[in-house]
Formats: C-alpha cells, structure tokens, sequence
C-alpha cells in the first residue's frame, strides 16, 4: 500500500469522522454525560474506521473488480443515492433516540466495572 492510497484513504475518511465526533458530542449533552474530550473522540473513530477502509482497499486490488470497466446507468446511481439519503435520515432521525438508551446502557456498565 503506497503513500498516496493512505493519503487518499485519509481525505476521504475525514470529513465522515468529523461528522460523527461532532454528533457523539451533541448526544452525550443530550442525555446529561460527561462528554469525552475531542481527541479521544477522533482516536476512537480513526480506530474504527481506518482498518476497514484498508481492509476495503485490499479486498478492491486482490479482487476481480474494476470499477472503471463497469457499465453502469445513470438510474443505479440515482437510486443508490436515494437508497443512502434513506438510511442516513433514518439513522439519525428514527434510531437516535435508541441510540440514548444505548449509551446510558453502556455508560452504566462501564461504571459498573469501573472502566
């Protein structure tokens, strides 16, 4: 893996990271916790998505896939995209609320244990 693909790995990375330490933050107000510091934050997102990403574009080079000699129609992206806009407004408008009692949850037994 070249320089180059880790730098672009990381520029496309970013902005999706930053995205969700700043959500995290806001739903550890909402729910009256001790927001962890930013930096702990970003190191715990880097650390989840990174390695997927590398696992990604290791699996993209060893692969039989081309992205460049494929076919595909104007109305495939179109519902793509669709398809994503759908699961990120359920995500954050439907499931936030689950997501609450899930760090209250996690949150109680981190004390538990006194982590």
């Amino acid at each position: 893996m070249s320089f180059y693909e880790l730098f672009l790995i990381t520029i496309i990375l970013l902005p999706g990271i930053l995205l969700m330490v700043f959500n995290e933050k806001d739903l550890y107000k909402d729910i009256s916790q001790e927001v962890p510091s930013f930096a702990l934050r970003l190191v715990n997102h880097v650390i989840l998505s990174f390695p997927f990403a590398i696992l990604g574009l290791f699996f993209y080079k060893h692969g039989d896939f081309n992205l460049f000699s494929l076919k595909i129609d104007t109305f495939s992206i179109l519902l793509s995209l669709l398809v994503a806009l759908i699961n990120v407004a359920a995500y954050y408008y439907l499931k936030k609320s689950d997501l609450k009692e899930a760090l209250l949850e996690g949150d109680k037994t981190r004390k538990k244990y006194g982590f």
